[in-house]
């Protein structure tokens, strides 16, 4: 309080001190399913659902075609193929260009 600053903040370790599987820990959204059309405007439900319904479990991804590359598709360059030289005069502008502190007026 002597700067003015009122924020609290608590640190919360927790401690489960017998570890359950997360396939036993029934919650109440297990059954929730969405109301279809019919349900949704005549009998004004928000959600439809059964009690004692397994929550789906985990599914993997579907394999994407195509979109990322595959090993080694980038092609090596040419043994042959010399990297282009820089004049002099490219190379003081890139030296000269660095960062550096404060301004210059040239």
């Amino acid at each position: 309080f002597r700067k003015g600053e009122t924020e609290l903040v608590i640190v919360v370790t927790p401690y489960l001190v017998k570890p359950t599987n997360a396939a036993d820990i029934a919650l109440p959204t297990d059954g929730f399913r969405a109301p279809n059309e019919l349900q949704r405007l005549l009998g004004n439900m928000e959600s439809d659902g059964e009690n004692g319904v397994k929550r789906p479990g985990p599914t993997a991804a579907p394999e994407a075609q195509g979109s990322a590359p595959q090993v080694g598709a980038l092609t090596a360059p040419e043994a042959n193929e010399k990297p282009s030289r820089k004049s002099k005069r490219d190379r003081k502008r890139s030296a000269s260009a660095t960062a550096a502190p404060g301004f210059s007026l040239k």
